[in-house]
Parts: structure tokens; C-alpha cells; sequence
């Protein structure tokens, strides 16, 4: 093939590879290193990390040194034939991980990747582990396999990272709607429990989520139901009605059929005089909840008590096939 013919070659790898291509990829191809020199000297390419070069035209991929680093860990092999084998021979994890989800303010670098037990580097900017990663825990991020945030958040402790920035990371990755499986990342914490003071990963699991990410998963879940009740009309209406109804409605008529409502429920009456009584009843809550002058505060503290009491009073709904006491089927 022409020299020419080899650059077009070499550009359509790249294209497939994020931009990104190693010199090894490209002797294979059959452009030499004299070639690639040149073309670095042109601008027509530019060196991104070790062996490997971004391909100056069009737009730069997001995380492209990092893209670059995976690369470079096994340069004569492509992207498609690396992504295409199973298991994946380097994954993510750590730090690197956090920076490609977004949670977290982690350096990127030194690039740190899961890889083979036999899988050695003396390149300061690779950190590389050796901690078996399961299926499970795997996802694809920004076109590369990364450790999944919980055994991310596993890796970071693993490694003794920061514990504020573990911990803003936990934050960040609630906050932006994640929903951390708890039981999976006790048994991902199982091997660190006692270094950390913890019985068990199950533990130490329960203590990192309730220190950080629920609190943090829950002030987002309010503050952004209240920007969206503040920028609809909404708002406006209950605080017409609460004044509407304060005017209308008499002092201490909630209490008197909450007193009512509380003394038919336990006079044994028929089904349907207490299911009106208690639809009453849950009408004067509901206007009671707009008679509070401070609408917006009210109105979402009774959204979450009312959600709490549901879930606390809910019925337990017997499955048709469950059998009763004595072995029969009911």
C-alpha cells in the first residue's frame, strides 16, 4: 500500500478509537516512525500520552489522556478488539473512575486501572491494581470499561484516598441520582470492615451511607422539589387558598373531627360510615396543612410525613398462593 494510502489507513483507526491511535497501532498499519514524526511536526497529529496521539482534526473526545492511557496499556492491540473480548483486559477504578462518572474531585491522574496479575508498569502516571473486578461491577463509561461506583467507592478506600474527598464523592454520586445497592457494596467492603473499625462490610456499608450519600440524596430530592413547585403557579395557589380557607373555616374544626373521626374508629361501625369518616378526616389534614402561612415549608414537611405514615401503615398484602397456619391453602 501506498504511503498515502497507509496515513488514510491510520486516520480511519484513529476515528474508530476516539481520535486517539499508538505508534504501535500505527507501524502495524505500516506508517513509519519517521512518518509519524513528521506528521507531529506538521500539527497534523499530537502526542497525548505514552506512545499514543490524537489526531488534531475535529472535535478533542472528552477524557482523551485518560482514553489515551487505556490505550496505551496494550498499544498493539485496537479499542474494537480489546472492548469486543471478554473479561476486559484493564478497567478503570479508583480515582480515574470517579473523574470519568463525574462525582468526586479527584485528580484523573496518575491513571489508575484493574489489569491482569501479571500486568506490570514502571510509568509514574499509571497506578495499576490487581483486585479481580466481577462482571457485576463493571460498566462502560465514556466508551471504556470503569469499576461501577460502588466498587469505585470500594477502590478509594482500598487505596486510602482522602476521607473528605471520599466522602464528597459519596455526596455527589447521591445528590445526582444514584442509588447506591447497599448489599453489594457490603460484600465489596467485606475485605476492608476490619481495617476500618467495622464488624462487618454490612456494617460499614450502612455507616458510609447514612454519613454521606442518603442526606445528601435527600436535601436533593427536596431542594429540587421545592425549585419546581417555586417556578410554577403552584405555589401562588396555595398561598391564595391558605388564606382562603383561614377566613372560611372555623377555629378548632380540625381537631373536633380529628376527636370524631378517632372515637367512630374505635366504636367498631359499619365499613362505609368509616371510610367516609376517614376521607373527612384526611380532607381536614389537607386543609389544615393550608391554613400554615409559611404554604411552601408546610407543604412539603406534609408531603414527607404523609409519605413516612403510609409507608409505616401500609397493609401487608398476603400472596394468594401463601399458605395459612396448619399447611392448607387459604
Amino acid at each position: 500500500m501506498s504511503r498515502r494510502g497507509n496515513i488514510d489507513k491510520l486516520y480511519e483507526l484513529a476515528s474508530g478509537q476516539w481520535g486517539l491511535f499508538t505508534s504501535a497501532q500505527a507501524v502495524n498499519i505500516g506508517v513509519s516512525r519517521n512518518q509519524l514524526a513528521r506528521m507531529a511536526n506538521d500539527g497534523r497529529i499530537e502526542p497525548v500520552a505514552y506512545g499514543t496521539y490524537r489526531v488534531t482534526t475535529g472535535v478533542e473526545t472528552a477524557h482523551a489522556a485518560t482514553k489515551a492511557a487505556w490505550l496505551s496499556l496494550y498499544p498493539k492491540k485496537t479499542a474494537f478488539e480489546r472492548l469486543s473480548s471478554q473479561p476486559y483486559d484493564a478497567i478503570a477504578s479508583g480515582r480515574t473512575a470517579s473523574c470519568l462518572q463525574g462525582f468526586g474531585d479527584f485528580y484523573e491522574s496518575p491513571y489508575c486501572f484493574v489489569v491482569a496479575e501479571g500486568k506490570r508498569s514502571t510509568r509514574k502516571e499509571l497506578e495499576l491494581l490487581h483486585e479481580p473486578v466481577d462482571e457485576q461491577d463493571i460498566d462502560l463509561t465514556y466508551g471504556i470499561p470503569s469499576t461501577t461506583p460502588e466498587r469505585t467507592l470500594a477502590d478509594l478506600l482500598r487505596l486510602e484516598e482522602e476521607p473528605s474527598l471520599i466522602d464528597d464523592y459519596l455526596e455527589q454520586a447521591a445528590s445526582s441520582g444514584h442509588i447506591f445497592d447497599e448489599k453489594r457494596l457490603a460484600v465489596l467492603l467485606g475485605p476492608l470492615c476490619r481495617s476500618y473499625g467495622y464488624e462487618n462490610g454490612t456494617a460499614f456499608a450502612e455507616n458510609l451511607l447514612g454519613k454521606s450519600a442518603i442526606p445528601a440524596a435527600l436535601n436533593s430530592s427536596i431542594d429540587q422539589f421545592v425549585r419546581v413547585l417555586e417556578s410554577s403557579s403552584v405555589l401562588q395557589d396555595a398561598v391564595r387558598l391558605s388564606h382562603m380557607v383561614n377566613k372560611s373555616v372555623p377555629a378548632g374544626y380540625e381537631k373536633a373531627v380529628a376527636s370524631a373521626a378517632k372515637a367512630v374508629k374505635s366504636s367498631g361501625v359499619h365499613p362505609d360510615v368509616l371510610s367516609s369518616v376517614n376521607a373527612l378526616s384526611e380532607l381536614m389534614n389537607t386543609v389544615s396543612s393550608f391554613i400554615n402561612q409559611n404554604a411552601l415549608q408546610n407543604t412539603v414537611a406534609s408531603i414527607i410525613a404523609g409519605i413516612n405514615a403510609a409507608e409505616n401503615a401500609a397493609p401487608v398484602q398476603k400472596n394468594p398462593s401463601d399458605k395459612q397456619p396448619g399447611g392448607t391453602e387459604g
